[in-house]
């Protein structure tokens, strides 16, 4: 958030995925339509139930914690289904498959849908709507590279974590400039980053 604080999610998928692993093994050693497997299975779909009531509530609590705070809350417009979309698969001239990055995707995807930010949004939103408050959502390119203090280019990968702004000499964590490039975007209706066609190393983003 702008004010530098952090949510952790609580990661409910996470926390209950060997207990699911080992109900779901279980199961499919049982003979097909016996009910020691259809009970197994129930059980499965319980745990699958209160992983997504437990979710839900922290949404529902978080939202309200915002909204008794702010009157304006800012967010990435997020189009989460692509985020999470498998990878195409790629083959070399002889129809082999070659590496296509699927495999590190596939935790960043579970992590995002354990996180459940659509729903969240959804729950965000909807409160907000009823209390007479905002949810503001601004285009997320560029959000995660630009500097908020000068607005110039500064280049990262997923893995950086810490913001180190060389044009202007501010450093701090990495969702933390997020957050304040966000609310001045949000702030200001008639800012917008401005993108150079050049090469991400030499073009700079700064707001007119």
């Amino acid at each position: 958030m702008a004010d530098g604080t952090t949510v952790e999610p609580p990661k409910y998928f996470r926390r209950s995925q060997d207990k699911l692993a080992k109900l779901q093994q279980k199961a499919s050693a049982r003979k097909k339509g016996s009910r020691a497997r259809k009970l197994l299975y129930r059980k499965v779909a319980k745990l699958h139930q209160k992983i997504a009531r437990q979710r839900k509530q922290f949404h529902f609590e978080l939202s309200k914690q915002l909204l008794t705070k702010y009157d304006a809350v800012f967010v990435e417009d997020l189009t989460v289904k692509n985020m999470v979309r498998r990878n195409k698969p790629k083959q070399d001239e002889d129809g082999n498959y070659l590496p296509n990055g699927q495999s590190a995707k596939s935790g960043l995807a579970k992590s995002i849908l354990d996180c459940g930010w659509s729903q969240f949004l959804d729950i965000l939103s909807l409160k907000a709507e009823r209390a007479g408050l905002k949810v503001i959502k601004i285009n997320p390119r560029g959000t995660s590279q630009v500097c908020f203090n000068c607005l110039n280019l500064v280049d990262k990968q997923l893995s950086d974590r810490w913001h180190c702004c060389y044009h202007c000499g501010v450093m701090m964590p990495r969702d933390w400039n997020s957050a304040l490039l966000l609310k001045k975007l949000g702030l200001d209706e008639t800012l917008s980053i401005k993108r150079s066609t050049a090469s991400r190393k030499r073009s700079q983003h700064h707001i007119a």
